[in-house]
């Protein structure tokens, strides 16, 4: 007996003296490529005998394609490394940001501290951004920077209840340090930083995710367009400070907290922060008191601030209302100088830098700029004059004016403004 199996249908022998199946009737003794898998069914069989042809076939495809490529075996594919990116350093991020986070004071108007909270440079000008609630109510305040430094607020440049943002000015020798605006919202997950002053404790940092990004949220009017919702933590004082992404730009604004909620904190989204409006400069009595006429002091501080975001038409407007006012306001006089300096019309302005010393022989600022007019003109004569009054009144002035005059360096203004004469 050569099989017990018939090799054409697969069907068991019934008997050893069978000589032939009795399903399809072809003899046990017939030769067949392919031995028969136990109890495997006809058609089974003839899906192994077509799955051994089509691997004989791509097995002689490949010889031969071996063969046309002379005899080389084939490269191996090189497996795709997904690309790794460093995790952000979060102690570069909060050392790179921190000289920009400032924390703000606010006063009555009897000078009284009424509160605290915290806010952010946004320009190299001296903006800082901050919420709406923190100055509310306020005649007055002041922002204390990492280094201890205290900077009046000068103006309120932008102000907006709805969205609790406000943006200041204050007047920096230096350009100052400030964080970038990012260009898209953040998404559920993504790592947030908040940096503030909670509790009056300055340079604080919290770490969290953004747990729901903004929304529609009816019934929740109490916390719209606080919106951005993060773990981070907020606390008193919290309020106004950044919320950065893990590039250091700025997302939200921290403004809310839940005590009744664990990690359920509040931020003034990015779409808030990109669509608030810079308005004209207003310092803090024109900002309560906005029918009332503002004073020469007023006029001048809104001119300054105009001139120091490179608003020159703003400025020489606010410094005619100023004249107007007062025609004996040495600072507006000044302050218009600047202005025709930036516009280019050197002889208006060294005009009205000569009037600010007449009308105040110890201004220091105004010596100093008439006297870049003068060396700018080739006017060595007036412009030494100007420096030997500066040795007395400012050294430094003085210095700065000898080291234009002998070199070919750009002309740089005082920068130094003061709001009250």
């Amino acid at each position: 007996m050569s099989a017990n199996f018939c090799g054409r249908c697969g069907n068991a022998r019934a008997s050893g003296q069978d000589l032939y199946c009795r399903a399809c009737g072809a003899p046990f003794d017939e030769p067949h490529p392919i031995a028969p898998l136990a109890r495997r069914s006809g058609r089974t069989a003839l899906r192994v005998w077509q799955l051994a042809t089509v691997a004989f076939a791509a097995a002689a495809f490949s010889l031969l394609a071996w063969q046309h490529r002379g005899g080389r075996p084939a490269p191996k594919p090189v497996a795709q490394t997904p690309e790794v990116r460093p995790a952000p350093n979060l102690g570069a991020l909060i050392s790179d940001a921190r000289p920009a986070v400032v924390t703000l004071i606010v006063y009555d108007r009897r000078g009284r501290e009424l509160g605290f909270g915290s806010g952010f440079f946004v320009s190299r000008s001296g903006e800082i951004l901050t919420n709406h609630h923190v100055i509310e109510g306020a005649a007055s305040a002041k922002a204390r920077t990492s280094d201890g430094s205290m900077h009046p607020v000068q103006v309120i440049l932008a102000d907006d209840p709805k969205s609790d943002l406000a943006r200041l000015l204050v007047f920096a020798d230096q350009d100052t340090p400030w964080l970038p605006i990012a260009a898209n919202r953040p998404q559920v997950g993504d790592r947030v930083v908040v940096m503030g002053s909670p509790m009056g404790l300055d340079e604080t940092v919290t770490e969290g995710i953004v747990s729901a990004v903004p929304e529609q949220r009816a019934g929740q009017s109490d916390l719209e367009p606080a919106t951005l919702q993060i773990t981070a933590a907020i606390s008193e004082g919290s309020s106004g400070g950044p919320v950065l992404n893990a590039r250091g730009e700025v997302v939200g604004v921290a403004t809310a907290f839940m005590r009744e909620g664990e990690n359920l904190n509040f931020a003034v989204p990015l779409e808030r922060i990109l669509t608030l409006d810079r308005n004209q400069p207003r310092t803090f009595a024109q900002w309560r008191h906005p029918h009332h006429p503002g004073s020469a002091a007023d006029y001048y501080t809104d001119g300054i601030a105009s001139w120091r975001l490179a608003d020159c038409d703003g400025g020489l407007a606010m410094f005619k209302k100023a004249l107007e006012k007062d025609p004996r306001f040495a600072e507006a006089w000044w302050g218009r100088g600047l202005c025709l300096i930036d516009d280019g019309k050197r002889n208006d302005a060294a005009a009205a830098f000569a009037r600010a010393v007449q009308l105040r022989p110890d201004f220091a600022s105004a010596h100093y700029d008439l006297g870049i007019v003068y060396a700018d003109e080739g006017r060595r004569d007036l412009a030494s004059k100007e420096y030997g009054v500066l040795k007395t009144l400012s050294p430094d002035l003085a210095r700065k004016l000898e080291g234009y005059m002998s070199s070919d360096q750009p002309r740089s203004v005082s920068g130094r403004a003061s709001a009250t004469r």
